[in-house]
């Protein structure tokens, strides 16, 4: 083979792999593993997930592995420690959409000030 032919099976795919059936599963399957997220904090190309007590590291670690093999523009940092679990997710600064997107797994929390809300602050901060 040809270096010209060699150079797609080198560099990674540009968007996601996966056709619209694995995709459905594999949204349903993060929103598993993150519906006891705590909050998120998002900047530019990055969000820091405060996962709950009772995240499952194995399935994270799992579905961090699975995602880059299908959308290799993601980046995964998991993190659990003493005082907290965190999960960070990255992308270059052109798939800033693809973050926004990979966002809106996370659970929902009341606004600032809303019913449920007591203090008066939300656990998500964008």
């Amino acid at each position: 083979m040809t270096a010209r032919e060699l150079l797609p099976l080198i560099q990674p795919p540009d968007s996601c792999t996966l056709d619209s059936a694995a995709l459905s599963t594999r949204v349903e399957e993060w929103r598993a593993a993150l519906a006891g997220a705590t909050g998120v904090e998002i900047a530019k190309s990055q969000a820091v997930i405060a996962l709950g007590p009772t995240a499952d590291a194995a399935a994270l670690a799992r579905l961090c592995e699975l995602e880059t093999a299908c959308c290799s523009f993601f980046t995964f940092d998991l993190r659990f420690s003493a005082a907290d679990r965190t999960l960070t997710v990255a992308v270059p600064a052109t798939k800033q959409d693809e973050l926004l997107a990979f966002q809106s797994l996370m659970p929902t929390w009341p606004a600032p000030g809303s019913a449920g809300d007591d203090d008066g602050t939300s656990p998500c901060q964008a």
